[in-house]
């Protein structure tokens, strides 16, 4: 009863180990998952960061092109004003020039009615009329003039200069002024062909590249967050991978010793990590030291020793993840027959746990076995296969 007991609850170790060997498989798999997607995300960190930086001198420049264009608005405001002033001037001039032909005019009309009595100066007033008619047009000319440079300049009316002029508080410029406001004018014009080319759609290009800004940065912000969450469950999963990894390490240190005692019949052996701080990427060294014998180098000991202590750790592994069956394939060539027995009586004990196949060429293993299997050749290019129940029969048999 005490047996099967012992055997159900050697069994549900097993399970409960093959459970732990398919967690720690899993969540492998999943470190590497999640470690590619931690790279991916940092390359796209990487390609939005140079996107911003980008985007900021773009913004910068459209900033400083937005401020030389408020700067050539106000020259031009100003080159309006002075050419609304210089309307005014020559608006007045042609009012004075029409009511003194209105004058003429009505001077003529008392002449005519007087003609007879005024003959002898009827030839001095038509000159002086056609005098006044000519510098009339003379005038009209370089009105249409001005008019027409108002537009092919600024695109202005008489009309919407004159009101312009009037919401920006201006004044008629006087006789006395003109030639200073010319000089003054013609040094402005100066300036603004200095300035070069005005981009009139900064505004719109400095719109667009805000948004596009702000729409990066908000992707930035989320792929950041993604990073700080990936590399907490990649801490997650590295923190259990190790809680996994070392109390599976020390059931296999504890299981070395026990194993390796049993085989030497005595003796120390142990597996320490080479750096316990990272046990998942640090080395393994082996300990181990026969009945009698202190080593602290594993070269020193013989081939057969160091067979020895390797099938020790072998069998450690297995009582830490049995499997339903093992083969061996000459596990013990290198080592004597006294120790071929030792580790035969302890491959007929574990038999009794799960199948073991030992593919082997010395005595002292066949001598445990259950059942052999041997290949013969009685004629050259055919086997046969000789089988050998120790069990059921004692005889041997030819399959």
């Amino acid at each position: 009863m005490e047996r099967n007991d012992l055997e159900d609850e050697i069994v549900l170790i097993q399970n409960t180990l093959q459970e732990w060997r398919i967690r720690l498989a899993e969540l492998t798999r999943d470190k590497e998952n999640f470690r590619t997607k931690y790279e991916e995300t940092e390359t796209r960190i990487s390609h939005l960061k140079e996107q911003i930086a980008a985007s900021m001198e773009r913004i910068r420049a459209l900033e400083t092109e937005m401020a030389e264009s408020g700067e050539q608005i106000t020259v031009k405001k100003a080159e309006c004003e002075e050419l609304a002033e210089n309307i005014l001037v020559l608006e007045a001039a042609k009012t004075d020039i029409i009511q003194s032909g209105d004058a003429l005019d009505t001077e003529l009309a008392v002449l005519q009615t007087k003609l007879q009595q005024q003959n002898a100066k009827k030839e001095q007033i038509y000159i002086a009329h056609s005098k006044n008619e000519s510098k009339a047009a003379h005038l009209q000319d370089e009105y249409d003039k001005l008019i027409s440079k108002l537009w092919d300049d600024y695109e202005l009316s008489y009309a919407a200069a004159h009101e312009y002029l009037t919401e920006m508080g201006g004044s008629v410029v006087q006789e006395g002024e003109r030639a200073s406001t010319l000089a003054r004018q013609n040094s402005l014009k100066s300036e603004i062909r200095s300035l070069g080319h005005v981009n009139i759609s900064a505004i719109e290009e400095y719109t667009e590249v805000s948004q596009r800004y702000t729409y990066i940065k908000g992707q930035m912000d989320d792929l950041t967050a993604s990073k700080a969450e990936l590399e907490k469950i990649l801490g997650n999963i590295e923190n259990e991978m190790k809680t996994i990894f070392l109390e599976a390490f020390a059931k296999i240190n504890t299981y070395f010793g026990e194993v390796f005692r049993e085989l030497f019949g005595g003796g120390h052996a142990e597996v320490l990590l080479s750096d316990p701080e990272n046990p998942l990427t640090c080395g393994i060294e082996i300990n181990a030291a026969p009945p009698g014998k202190t080593i602290k180098n594993l070269n020193l000991l013989s081939g057969g020793e160091q067979a020895f202590i390797a099938i020790a750790l072998l069998f450690a592994l297995i009582k830490v993840n049995p499997s339903p069956f093992c083969i061996f394939d000459e596990i013990e060539a290198a080592l004597d027959e006294a120790n071929v027995a030792r580790v035969g009586r302890y491959v007929k004990k574990y038999a009794k746990q799960m199948q073991i196949i030992m593919i082997s060429h010395r005595r002292g293993t066949m001598e445990v076995a259950d059942t052999l299997y041997g290949v013969t050749m009685h004629q050259p290019g055919v086997s046969d296969l000789l089988t050998a129940d120790f069990v059921n029969r004692s005889e041997m048999t030819e399959a």
